[in-house]
């Protein structure tokens, strides 16, 4: 009789150790890629790294992973930035470059349960979005 009272026992407690678990591995992964975003609009230099290019048929985006920021504290300097080009870019993935930019902090979904690139751009670790002046 008490095996049968542990077992009725061990599925909820089981459940709930699932549940507790899922939920402490969510708020480690959001610890994990927090990083700064942009307060508001930026126009700087940017120094840093090319992560990836995306070509298009009028200039490219590309992920730059940020060294320094003209006017910005290394606290709160974004880990990433999203930057557009007009024209083709003369740098490939991998290369260090300076840059001046015009960035703002990513944008929150328009209308409610809409796309929301600020959540994609938080769990990317990107904390602005904007493009190349020169």
């Amino acid at each position: 009789m008490l095996t049968r009272d542990r077992r009725a026992l061990m599925l909820p407690l089981a459940a709930l150790a699932a549940f507790f678990a899922g939920e402490a591995l969510a708020s480690w992964r959001a610890a994990r890629m927090d990083a700064p975003v942009l307060p508001r609009l930026f126009i700087g230099m940017v120094t840093g790294f090319v992560e990836e290019v995306d070509y298009r048929q009028q200039g490219s985006r590309f992920v730059l992973r940020v060294s320094e920021m003209e006017r910005v504290g290394p606290d709160a300097k974004p880990f990433r930035l999203r930057l557009t080009t007009r024209g083709p870019p003369a740098f490939a993935a991998g290369d260090f470059i300076v840059a001046k930019a015009r960035a703002l902090p990513p944008a929150h979904a328009a209308l409610p349960g809409g796309y929301d690139f600020a959540r994609d751009a938080f769990f990317a670790r990107i904390g602005g979005v904007g493009g190349v002046l020169g």
